[in-house]
């Protein structure tokens, strides 16, 4: 509709982490508007059963109360960062968790259970015909980098691996994210 809207006919879309979960649903469904796509962050794969697992615990607590959505904030944002890369960035993880305190309980649960249940889309991923940027931290705590021997990569695509990086690279390393996107974008014009 925003497309639609804004009189756009093909869109670049960069998902960072559940972000790039949306832009491969997009891709699936509007492959005619998709000019190029950027991972950031994020996997085409479903989720594992183990981490299935841990998200329903997660919803769980937070449901029958065992587990505040505060405690699981404070808990989970540090771990967006690279370990070395956590008191470097102490403002930043205080100005989320502050941010993530302002979600609803429901609102977190809708987003883990969306997570959870997503399909798997390495297929739309491998056979996307447009130009692809796929950006991975090497520190990262939730998209280990040994995901990339997994990935089928489309023809069309670029892997960067972000060496000081863990879930937050745009953060961790600003200026390496914003030449990789501003040099991607260029190759899409």
């Amino acid at each position: 509709e925003v497309l639609k809207a804004e009189n756009i006919k093909k869109a670049t879309i960069i998902g960072h982490s559940m972000g790039g979960y949306v832009a491969l649903a997009f891709a699936e469904k509007y492959p005619k508007k998709l000019a190029a796509l950027c991972l950031f962050h994020s996997t085409p794969f479903a989720d594992t059963s183990e981490k299935k697992e841990l998200r329903s615990k997660t919803i769980e607590q937070i449901i029958k109360g065992k587990g505040t959505s505060s405690e699981i904030c404070k808990k989970h944002c540090p771990e967006i960062y690279a370990p070395e890369n956590v008191e470097k960035f102490y403002i930043e993880i205080k100005k989320a968790i502050k941010i993530a305190l302002n979600m609803s309980e429901s609102g977190i649960v809708n987003s883990l259970e969306a997570m959870k249940n997503r399909p798997d889309y390495q297929d739309v991923f491998e056979n996307l015909k447009v130009p692809v940027c796929y950006i991975i931290g090497k520190k990262d705590n939730f998209i280990p980098i040994e995901i990339l021997e997994k990935i089928k990569m489309p023809k069309n695509s670029q892997t960067y691996i972000f060496e000081n990086s863990g879930h937050a690279g745009h953060i961790e390393e600003p200026k390496k994210s914003l030449s990789i996107i501003e040099q991607f974008l260029l190759k899409v014009r």
